[in-house]
């Protein structure tokens, strides 16, 4: 029996609701050991119906496929937010977190992380999942963290997706198809960054200001500014070209403004449902893409009108592709 059928026989032993006009909530960190029936949920409780949905996408969302080539030229946080950040897998996995703890809404939509107790926008370049485990853990109780069964709830979805884009966008630096270089802040030129300082614990990368710093004793001193990743030239070519120009965006997470119809159906190719929707309903759709589309069109989609809207802008989608 797979997890989403666990979940929906213990939604099943509920039964009927014992009296009128209640609804089916899901206490966070105990998954289908939490629910209850209730006229209105308790302050941190969610609608069954909509943890349902989201962990359906979360699960069933894959990762995006790249290369090196595709980071070329790139600033080391516009990779970042690229790879790691705006991946459909981190993207579904983060909103199913984000129900049932909000203060992780600025991870995935802002590209924040927990350095020293205070959000930031500084990243390590060696993530391990349990790091992550542990941070998300931290906001739950004891008793309810998902102790009881790791892989019901989204803490530790979020933690290997998370976990693994990071070391997606790490790895081709570490092995040479990918070449970082910026300003040494030692001695102001611009150098080519070794590749073992991308395996050290002691290294993490600013997405904001696009530099790789040095952390000791609760201190990140910036040793390389503006860095930017570059396919290897090849050994014949003698010269240095210039980097590519790119015009930087305003801010890390800017998407330019778009048609809800094409938002619609870029958000669903990017999740990798554009064509086929397998055995996903609308709702899960509508909530898998939800980050998506707020990022492209500048507009919370968080609300139940806004997630039905949203639901119906997707159904569209496939009866349009049908005809």
């Amino acid at each position: 029996m797979s997890e989403q059928d666990k979940f929906d026989a213990a939604v099943k032993r509920m039964g009927m609701p014992p009296m009128g006009h209640l609804e089916l909530y899901v206490r966070p960190g105990l998954g289908s050991k939490g629910l209850y029936w209730e006229s209105r949920g308790r302050a941190d409780a969610v609608p069954a119906e909509t943890w349902r949905s989201l962990r359906e996408a979360a699960l069933a969302t894959g990762h995006a496929k790249f290369d090196a080539a595709d980071l070329d030229g790139l600033m080391i946080g516009e990779a970042s937010l690229e790879v790691v950040i705006r991946d459909p897998k981190v993207q579904a996995s983060g909103a199913w977190l984000y129900l049932e703890r909000p203060v992780f809404r600025a991870v995935f939509t802002e590209g924040m992380f927990l350095i020293d107790g205070k959000w930031d926008h500084k990243w390590p370049v060696v993530l391990d999942a349990a790091d992550l485990t542990e941070i998300f853990s931290a906001e739950y109780d004891s008793n309810a963290n998902y102790q009881h069964d790791p892989t019901e709830g989204p803490i530790y979805h979020a933690a290997t997706a998370l976990a693994d884009r990071c070391k997606a966008l790490f790895d081709p630096i570490r092995a040479g198809q990918l070449v970082a270089s910026g300003t040494s802040t030692k001695t102001l030129g611009a150098v080519q960054i070794s590749d073992d300082q991308w395996s050290r614990s002691d290294k993490w990368i600013d997405i904001e200001g696009h530099d790789l710093l040095d952390k000791k004793f609760g201190t990140c001193a910036v040793w390389w500014s503006g860095v930017r990743v570059r396919l290897p030239q090849p050994l014949s070519d003698k010269t240095t070209p210039a980097p590519p120009t790119r015009v930087s965006p305003k801010s890390p997470i800017q998407r330019l403004k778009k048609p809800v119809a094409d938002a619609v159906a870029e958000c669903l190719k990017e999740a990798g449902f554009d064509s086929n929707r397998g055995d996903l309903s609308y709702e899960a759709l509508a909530h898998a893409i939800a980050p998506c589309m707020s990022r492209r069109l500048k507009k919370p989609y968080t609300s139940a009108t806004d997630l039905a809207a949203l639901k119906k802008a997707v159904s569209r989608h496939f009866r349009e592709r049908r005809k």
